[in-house]
């Protein structure tokens, strides 16, 4: 026997077996392969696994050969497309799947055995890796990105948009999926929006919008940079340019007067470069026309004055040239008068060379100074060391002629002269002159000389005998190369002649060689000062006045223009052109207008807010906002009525249920909701036409019409008034009570809730409850019972409710509801039980935060007023969430507010209301309850609450009492049963609504809540309703979870060692020894005012039992044993001060690890000091405080009771500080629980 490879035969190899005996053979593939055939003495028997050899008698051959597993892949496709795969497959081996998908389609879904493998396709191939069994494939396909689409199942990518299947929803203004060149991917669009998206705003000007292929979400509308009209000019007026509102529309026409400016091509001739620009009476200043100067304001020039003379920088009645004369002289600006003393401003000085001979004006002379002549001596003869020096008279042109000297030889000096021959020039011959009392004879042209006596000629000019007298103010008698004769000068006059007039600018005078008389001057022409113009203000352009001055700098605001390079832009183009606060209106700058002011775009506000054609203080863009409300002009202001302007028009049919502004929504138009009838029921020729209410967005309904079936009409319906079904009534009414009553009908249907009986009313009530009760003041009074209950107030409170209305109403149709079917009202206040609101209060700022969430199942149902046993379900179910906080405020005060959301709601919408259907959201009305406490002990607290509703709910969804609603209530709650026990009672005052007397709502709730981690509280619970008062269902279930962060804060703190004194634990156990010996136990320590802490706490190790401690000491009053800690609060307070938390958890600890433990007493007392009544509240206040502080820590409240006793027991005499100290102090006393006798060791 023998096999190939891949399996074995067995036996094997040469067998020898006795003739006729039998020999069976097994044949095993290997795992993964099978037998492919046998051969028996080379004959196939086929692909067997055995064979037997029987009677043998000769030699058998046997060989075996196998192969591998195969499998088959199974490939299936739905339409569009193809899947192929290569099959069978050997075991372990891979199958390669081709998919191809039809044109237009791509692979939807790729499974192998029901597994989506559509991941794992690579450029339209699958492999199938090992392959151990049979395998199926299957492909599905969809049209793909870019192909042609019905709607958005038929793509792959879910969006069929614009008739093409797209890569997402495509849905904004300026994006399409069959744009050129990307059909099937989302883009931008160009031109008009596309399909059916909203059109871009167009009043038909270049300003329409389009879109511009950048921005996919809306149309881009040219901006204020496009121009939109074109800016012209004629018959003195101008129509100002405009662009574009950037919103679709160009700004209506605005004109502007050109007065006083002229017009020009397109605008107002708004500047000027010459006088001649201007009108009559102006003048151009920097670019700008102004009225002509009056005489005496300062000026730069003669054009700039009305009487056209601009004198000593002012305006002047005259030219006023003359060297003494002036028209600035103080008393008389304006006026040319004559002056005395030295000539004003840039006139030509007095000459003078500083002897008595110098001119003068005399207030006389205007033309020119007055000089002294000859008649005046201005040297006196003199003679000294044989040297006379002689006489010398004014030259009467302002000088002393040079001193000359004559020597005495041979004579000596006289006492003023020489001692000679003569006093006088009489004294001489012809041709001589007496020079020093010596005759000498006259000089001829060029000599040197002192006077006319001394030259032959008669002319002593210039200090030399001229030939000619050479008075003209631009000769000389001394010019070099001609001395002695009369010669015209170039440069500066010479000697005493008058200077050239100059003021030191480019207009100065000098001699020009060609003028003998006078200086020349630069002409008129001449620019003496450039034009200039910086921050707002443009210095003139100035020009010589030709007699040797640049006039005064003159300066000229630019306000409302800005400076161009030299000067004021007289004129604008564009706003830029104009100075802040200015716009530019027809090539004139314009003050930008106030809010109210008529303007045609945003530039021409101040506000920068253009809108309704007025500037308004707003971008005021709200469907019902308005800036051209008469009375409010220029702020933005919401409007009754119709939209205003080019804002979207309120939807409407024509018929009552069009929208309109409201005055109060700015955002949008309001709409008549199903309250309001469109149509009202009539009935005519047997035919009745139903009545309608507005569906809320703007139209009537389509009319419904029905026939009465051959009945004659009655009234508005048909004549049958009996009925037995609905069918024999008209469409438009229902068989109520055997009677066809038209649908809403007021008074024919009243609303009830769904609790207890329909008929049983709330009787059966009251004994159930009394039981109730009894039955849980005995459980909690047996003690096994007792200790079930303390077990399970570590984890949860049982809390029972019973919800009763102090008033309730019928509301009856067709009025739109308006009352708060939710009975559930959760308090929002720290210690409140459900609904039932308590009357305590936590410490000063303690916070509350609450979120509860309610079912109720059919809290509305319609019951006929005629006949109870027809009603329906108005409301079957309504979910909601109650969001809540609350704030304590000085220990007595709290502040509780709460917000009902709807979260979901279920509601007929039977047509006996009409079309009324309660909407499945909204808010409920919101509610404030202020609470105060007015009295408070161990076992009793009473409180005084007023919860407000303000009308802020949807009516609609019944979730208000569509207004103000107070309910005074006086609260009261009791410690003193095993179960605090708190009761609220009061009145609701609310607006009365149609209605009649209804049974009251009432419903008895029961929940459980759980003290979890971190002070976080979780409510479940619920309960059934037990009347039929509206709004009362047939069960509610709730849930809920509280916290208390500031409770959470003060209970976050490490678990110190057990302070408390040796109680017996239920189990004795050995107690280890501490590692330290422990310190004798000090006196009774007092409760510290603010005091320093105290030490840290020795630290014990790990005790079963309760090991003795510092922290608490023991003690015993009226025979039970008490607790002595040393817990510190603020002066003055009740606040616990940290340094005590670390002991009051011990006392936790203790508490929670000893049941036995069942009742305590906390005990505040107080020194002597103060006022009794005041250490009483004082200590009340302190007690309260421990109690919630253990309340919070999880033990339950019920084995708590807190007494303040102030100074009434104090432990020793209030004399001395340690004594006072000594009494105050916080004792637990343990009223039910070991003795003290069983406590001692």
């Amino acid at each position: 026997m023998s096999s190939g490879a891949n399996g074995t035969v067995s036996p094997s190899g040469v067998q020898t077996v006795a003739p006729g005996a039998t020999q069976a053979i097994s044949i095993t593939p290997d795992t993964h392969y099978h037998v492919a055939d046998v051969l028996v003495d080379g004959s196939s028997v086929g692909a067997v696994t055995s064979f037997t050899f029987t009677n043998v008698s000769a030699n058998h051959t046997l060989a075996a050969s196998f192969a591998i597993d195969q499998f088959a892949v199974t490939a299936s496709s739905g339409p569009n497309g193809t899947l192929t795969c290569s099959s069978p497959v050997d075991y372990g081996q891979s199958s390669t799947c081709t998919i191809a998908p039809a044109a237009g389609y791509q692979l939807a879904k790729l499974t192998d055995d029901l597994v989506d493998v559509t991941s794992q396709v690579i450029a339209g191939s699958y492999l199938a890796a090992n392959v151990t069994a049979p395998r199926s494939i299957a492909a599905t396909f969809i049209r793909s990105q870019g192909t042609s689409c019905g709607g958005d199942g038929e793509c792959a990518t879910g969006h069929c948009v614009d008739g093409l299947c797209c890569d997402r929803a495509c849905a904004g203004q300026c994006e399409a999926c069959d744009v050129a060149g990307s059909a099937g991917t989302c883009s931008p669009a160009t031109g008009a929006p596309r399909g059916t998206r909203t059109a871009c705003a167009s009043d038909g000007t270049v300003c329409a919008g389009s879109c511009d292929g950048t921005h996919p979400a809306a149309c881009t509308y040219p901006g204020d940079s496009t121009s939109c009209r074109n800016p012209s000019c004629a018959g003195g007026t101008a129509t100002l340019a405009a662009s574009c509102d950037g919103a679709g529309a160009c700004p209506a026409v605005q004109t502007q007067t050109c007065a006083p400016f002229s017009c020009g091509p397109n605008a107002c001739s708004g500047n000027c470069s010459a006088d001649s620009d201007c009108t009559a009476g102006n003048w151009c200043s920097a670019g700008v026309c102004v009225a002509l100067l009056a005489q005496g304001q300062a000026c730069g020039g003669a054009n700039q004055c009305g009487s056209q003379h601009c004198v000593d920088g002012v305006c002047c009645d005259t030219a006023c040239t003359g060297q003494c004369e002036a028209c600035a002289e103080a008393g008389s600006a304006g006026t040319c008068t004559p002056v005395a003393g030295g000539p004003r401003n840039a006139r030509s000085a007095c000459a003078s060379d500083g002897s008595v001979c110098g001119g003068a004006c005399d207030g006389t002379n205007r033309t020119a100074c007055v000089y002294p002549g000859s008649g005046t001596t201005c040297r006196s003869p003199s003679c000294s060391t044989g040297v006379a020096v002689l006489t010398a008279s004014c030259n009467g042109a302002g000088s002393c002629p040079a001193e000359q000297d004559v020597s005495c030889a041979p004579f000596t000096c006289g006492p003023s002269a020489c001692a000679g021959n003569c006093t006088v020039d009489s004294d001489c011959v012809a041709g001589n002159y007496c020079a020093a009392g010596i005759c000498t004879p006259q000089a001829g042209p060029g000599v040197a000389c002192g006077g006319v006596n001394q030259c032959a000629s008669g002319q002593c000019v210039d200090g030399v005998c001229c030939a000619t007298a050479c008075s003209g103010q631009c000769q000389a008698c001394d010019v070099p190369g001609s001395a002695g004769t009369c010669t015209n000068v170039i440069g500066a006059p010479r000697g005493a002649r008058q200077a050239c007039a100059s003021d030191g600018s480019a207009c100065g005078g000098i001699c020009d060689g060609s003028s003998a008389t006078a200086c020349a001057y630069p002409a008129a022409a001449t620019i003496c000062r450039g034009a200039s113009c910086s921050a707002g203000a443009a210095t003139l352009q100035a020009a010589c006045d030709g007699a040797g001055r640049c006039p005064a700098r003159q300066t000229q605001g630019c306000n409302p223009y800005v400076c161009g390079p030299q000067a004021c832009l007289g004129n604008c183009v564009s706003d830029p052109d104009c100075a802040s606060g200015s716009f530019c209106a027809a090539g004139v700058c314009q003050p930008r207008l106030a809010n109210g002011g008529a303007c045609a775009g945003a530039n021409q506000c101040a506000s920068g807010q253009c809108v309704d054609g007025v500037c308004c203080n707003a971008a005021c863009g709200g469907q019902c906002q308005a800036c051209d409300v008469p009375g409010q002009v220029g702020t933005c202001a919401s409007v009754a009525g119709a939209p205003h302007g080019s804002r979207q028009a309120c939807a409407s049919d024509g018929t009552a249920c069009g929208g309109a502004c409201d005055g109060s929504n700015a955002a949008q138009c309001a709409y008549p909701g199903p309250a309001v009838e469109c149509r009202a029921s009539t009935c005519s020729a047997g035919v009745i036409t139903e009545a309608a209410m507005c569906n809320g967005s703007g139209a009537c309904p389509a009319i419904v019409q029905d026939s009465c079936g051959g009945a004659v009409c009655n009234g508005a319906v048909c004549a049958t008034t009996t009925c037995s079904s609905d069918a024999q009534c008209a469409a438009n009414a229902s068989c109520v009570a055997g009677e066809c009553q038209p649908k809403g009908k007021a008074g024919v249907w009243a609303v009830a809730g769904s609790g207890g009986c329909a008929s049983g009313g709330a009787g059966g009530v009251a004994p159930l409850l009394a039981l109730a009760l009894v039955g849980l003041w005995r459980a909690f009074r047996r003690r096994s019972a007792h200790r079930l209950a303390a077990a399970l107030a570590r984890h949860a409170v049982l809390a029972a409710a019973l919800a009763v209305s102090a008033a309730a109403r019928a509301q009856t149709v067709p009025v739109q509801p308006q009352f708060n079917a939710d009975r559930f009202n959760p308090g929002a206040g720290s210690y409140d039980v459900l609904s039932v609101g308590s009357a305590s209060v936590p410490e000063h700022l303690d916070v509350h935060v609450s979120i509860f969430s309610s079912y109720a199942r059919d809290p509305l149902r319609l019951i006929a007023v005629a006949d109870s046993t027809q009603q329906f379900r108005l409301l079957h179910s309504q979910t909601l969430l109650h969001l809540g906080a609350s704030v304590a405020l000085f220990g007595r005060f709290e502040l509780g507010l709460t917000l009902p959301l709807l979260a979901a709601q279920s509601a007929s919408s039977n047509d006996v209301l009409g079309t009324l259907i309660a909407p499945g959201e909204g808010i409920g009305d919101v509610r404030l309850v202020p609470k105060a406490q007015l009295w408070r002990s161990e076992i009793l607290a009473v409180a005084v609450a007023a919860p407000l509703t303000l009308p802020t709910g949807n009516g609609d969804a019944f979730l208000s009492h569509g207004s103000v609603t107070l309910t005074p209530e006086l609260r009261v709650e009791s410690d003193a049963l095993p179960v605090r026990v708190a009761a609220s009672s009061g009145i609701v005052l609310v607006e009365l609504q149609q209605g009649g007397a209804v049974e009251r709502p009432m419903e008895l709730l029961a929940a459980l809540r759980w003290q979890l981690p971190g002070n976080l509280q979780f409510t479940f619970g619920g309960g059934p309703g037990l009347t039929n008062g509206y709004g009362t269902p047939r069960y509610r279930v709730f849930a809920g979870i509280g916290f208390d962060p500031a409770r959470a804060v003060r209970r976050a703190r490490p678990r110190p060692p057990i302070l408390v004194q040796d109680f017996p634990m239920r189990a004795p156990a050995p107690v280890p020894p501490p590692l330290d010996p422990a310190p004798p136990l000090p006196a009774p320590v007092a409760v510290a005012e603010a005091q320093p802490p105290p030490p840290p706490l020795p630290i014990w190790p790990a005790a079963v039992a309760l090991a003795p401690t510092p922290g608490l000491q023991r003690a015993v009053r009226d025979g039970h044993l008490a607790l002595l800690a040393q817990v510190q609060f603020a002066h003055d307070a009740a606040t616990i001060l940290p340094v005590s938390r670390r002991l009051l958890d011990e006392v936790v600890r203790v508490l929670r690890d000893t049941p036995e433990i069942r009742k305590v007493r906390i005990e505040g007392h107080t020194d002597g000091r103060g006022k009794p009544a005041y250490n009483r509240r004082l200590s009340q206040r302190r007690a309260e405080s421990v109690l919630r502080h253990l309340a919070d820590a999880g033990i339950d409240v019920s084995r708590l009771r807190a007494k303040g006793f102030g100074a009434d027991r104090p432990l020793a005499p209030n004399d001395t500080v340690a004594n006072r100290a000594k009494n105050r102090r916080v004792e637990f006393i343990v009223l039910d629980g070991p003795k003290p006798d069983a406590a001692q060791p």
